[in-house]
């Protein structure tokens, strides 16, 4: 459910969409169960550190890690760029 919400609140105003990851019976994605660092988080860091709007984000597994894709649009809307961020770590790559 907690990604739903954040798919429908990152959708909003923006170009793009959302994917998250499936949850689990537990309700944490099957992603983020022992991750140090959320998708919700990650988003929330580069929001943060970019002062861009998020237009879709998602997590997957890359060589055993998780990391986090988030991509951004830039306020002016002149730029598109993805972040990548590193679930156990929290540190952008």
């Amino acid at each position: 459910m907690l990604n739903i919400l954040l798919c429908a609140a990152l959708s909003l105003g923006s170009a793009g969409s959302c994917w998250a990851a499936e949850p689990t019976a537990g309700g944490a994605s099957r992603f983020e169960q022992g991750a140090g660092m959320s998708l919700e988080q990650a988003v929330a860091m580069a929001q943060a550190k970019y002062g861009a709007k998020v237009m879709r984000a998602n997590t997957v597994v890359e060589d055993g890690r998780v990391v986090h894709y988030i991509r951004l649009i830039s306020a002016d809307r002149s730029r598109v760029w993805t972040v990548r961020v590193d679930a156990a770590t929290g540190k952008e790559f």
